[in-house]
Parts: C-alpha cells; sequence; structure tokens
C-alpha cells in the first residue's frame, strides 16, 4: 500500500478539484483502494505492487511505473504531491 497526497496549490472549488483528480486517475488506470479529502487534499491509498517504485543505495525514491509516473504527471497540475510508501 502507498498513499498519494494532493493538496491544491490554488484556491479551487472543492467538486472541481476533486472531478479533475479522479479524471487524471483514471485516464492513467490507477486503481484506488480507499480515499480522504477535504476542500483543499485528497489522500489516496493505492495498491503497491511489486516494481512500481524503487529505492536507491541512498535511500532515494524512483518511480519505475510509466502508469504511476503518468498519474503523478497530471496530479501536479492541480498541486504538491507527496508519495508516501509503506
Amino acid at each position: 500500500m502507498m498513499v498519494l497526497d494532493v493538496h491544491a496549490k490554488k484556491r479551487t472549488r472543492a467538486h472541481g478539484f476533486l472531478t479533475s483528480i479522479f479524471f487524471i486517475l483514471d485516464q492513467s488506470r490507477v486503481s484506488v483502494d480507499l480515499i480522504s479529502s477535504s476542500k483543499v487534499r485528497i489522500s489516496i491509498a493505492i495498491q503497491s505492487e511489486n516494481g512500481l517504485l524503487a529505492f536507491s543505495r541512498g535511500e532515494e525514491l524512483r518511480i519505475r511505473s510509466q502508469v504511476l509516473q503518468r498519474a503523478l504527471h497530471g496530479l501536479t497540475a492541480w498541486g504538491g504531491v507527496d508519495l508516501i510508501p509503506n
């Protein structure tokens, strides 16, 4: 399990923010297991399959999945994104 935490970078209407986030996830084919949201923040739990992430020797996180990279690219247009591995 890993968590994507997206917080809006500008004031926006909550329904527009949430609609856009879910549209990006759908287009990227990311399967969501659990969500928690407020007006300007959404936390999304997704299944962390083997190979999605990799850690280098310096403990730097690398995203190996093109699906996850595509989703993160779209999500960053709406605000800051924190990726929290389990």
